[in-house]
């Protein structure tokens, strides 16, 4: 019987290896009671790195923790282990032995905990998730584009609803103008056809009126004018 129960463990074992190579995900299981840290090679490959290549341990692991993310996850995983209750749940940057940093999804449970709730082990997994992350930041990014643009965008058409208004301002007030110039011209051409002096306007060289007492007594039109300043004075 315990040689059936340690065939039916070891086959246990190997379908759980199967499935978590298949996932392509890396399993980590750290014991706090007996102060052991497991991490399989699936957390190391995922890195850049083959067996033998460097320290299968937690410190090659936390040693590459990107900087900026590093005393977050450890933070995390002590108030994690302090109350195992709700399961660990975090994304961050892990240097790739090709010098570049790739993402990481790590999810943790607790498995075996004491009497007041604190964790004596917690077991998960590491998934490289740089391509989805990547995505989502290109996203971001353009996203963030695409609302400076919108900004710019309305900034200008509020620029230009402006300047549409002061033009319509100015539109009307030439309109106003104009039509105080014309009664200005009407009431001035009034004025200068009723009386008997001779009257005529003189301006940029051009000739632009002559009362009508001028082409009486001089037999001149307007229209026909050719006479010069000096002839008029």
């Amino acid at each position: 019987e315990l040689k059936n129960a340690e065939i039916a463990l070891q086959k246990s074992e190997e379908r759980l290896s199967l499935a978590i190579e298949a996932t392509s995900q890396g399993l980590w299981d750290i014991d706090l009671k007996n102060q052991t840290r497991y991490f399989s090679p699936r957390c190391f490959s995922m890195m850049g790195y083959e067996p033998g290549e460097v320290p299968f341990t937690s410190e090659t692991i936390f040693s590459r923790v990107h900087p900026e993310e590093k005393e977050i996850l450890l933070k995390k995983m002590h108030h994690f282990a302090g109350n195992c209750e709700n399961p660990i749940l975090q994304e961050f940057r892990i240097l790739h032995k090709s010098g570049e940093y790739i993402w990481v999804s790590s999810r943790g449970r607790c498995v075996e905990h004491d009497e007041k709730g604190k964790a004596l082990r917690i077991v998960g997994t590491y998934t490289d998730i740089t391509d989805r992350k990547l995505f989502e930041i290109a996203l971001k990014q353009k996203n963030e584009e695409l609302q400076t643009a919108e900004e710019e965008l309305r900034a200008t058409n509020d620029e230009l609803l402006m300047v549409n208004e002061k033009l319509e301002k100015q539109n009307d007030e030439l309109q106003i103008t104009y039509e105080k110039l014309k009664i200005s011209e009407e009431k001035f051409k009034q004025l200068a056809d009723n009386i008997e002096d001779t009257f005529w306007l003189w301006e940029k060289s051009r000739l632009i009126y002559l009362s009508p007492t001028f082409e009486k007594i001089f037999d001149i039109k307007l229209a026909d004018a050719t006479v010069s300043y000096t002839h008029l004075r």
